[in-house]
């Protein structure tokens, strides 16, 4: 992590508290510098990570000052046995 990035999470933690599943989150696209994408399958669980990554995506993008926010790459994949 940079400092800046952790400098940033903290102060925005401390204002909106993130549960640990959107720290994993903004953890992801920090590391990576937004070059993430997220697998959607359909199913409950991969619409509930696809939504923790769209506001983290959000959140993560408004902290680092981008005027205009990209898309959240997704992709569909489901496996069929």
């Amino acid at each position: 992590h940079k400092g800046q990035d952790i400098l940033s999470y903290s102060l925005y933690n401390t204002l909106f508290p993130l549960d640990l599943r959107q720290a994993k989150c903004f953890e992801a696209i920090s590391r990576t510098k937004g070059k993430v994408a997220v697998s959607f399958s359909g199913g409950k669980d991969s619409a509930v990570v696809l939504y923790l990554m769209a506001e983290t995506w959000k959140m993560w993008h408004e902290l680092n000052n981008v005027e205009q926010i990209p898309p959240l790459p997704v992709f569909f994949c489901r496996y069929y046995e």
